[in-house]
């Protein structure tokens, strides 16, 4: 599957367009064809082509540090842009019944949500929904396959 994924860096953020096949895969920036520096500051046209995808391990919900480096150009974007609205997806794996994982990835998404909020973006910028585990990135039933399907998706909302 392809999709547009946020990068930090050696100090950059970066977006690239990519397919993974495993979670190590994210990781590694040499597998990345296409990759591209946006700066320390979004344009509405990187946000409007924006998907960002931040993964969990399992059972997890509260953002790493890292997950909260690679966000911040979003919400500095977010915060000099007061109009612009985001929707942030909560997804689970296909580990656990689906009401546990919509639970979980509920949760996920509240939590960045509440993140961004505490860093001065408005809550009328946000939207939450879950998708538990109904949008896999991966049908395999491997551990590093299913850690391709416990994310969060950032998408641009006009």
């Amino acid at each position: 599957m392809s999709y547009n994924l946020l990068l930090f860096f050696a100090g950059s953020l970066l977006m690239t367009n990519c397919a993974a096949s495993s979670v190590d895969d994210r990781n590694n920036l040499s597998d990345h064809a296409h990759v591209r520096s946006i700066g320390n500051t979004l344009t509405k046209q990187d946000v409007e082509k924006l998907t960002s995808l931040y993964y969990y391990a399992p059972g997890e919900v509260i953002l790493d540090s890292m997950q909260k480096k690679l966000m911040q150009s979003l919400i500095e974007y977010l915060k000099l842009h007061p109009t612009q609205k985001i929707l942030i997806v909560g997804h689970g794996d296909l580990y656990g019944s689906a009401s546990d994982n919509k639970k979980i990835a509920q949760a996920r998404a509240d939590n960045v949500q509440d993140y961004m909020i505490e860093q001065g973006v408005l809550p009328k910028q946000i939207k939450t929904t879950n998708k538990g585990n109904e949008e896999p990135i991966a049908l395999s039933n491997n551990p590093q396959a299913q850690g391709l399907n416990r994310r969060i998706e950032i998408l641009y909302l006009e």
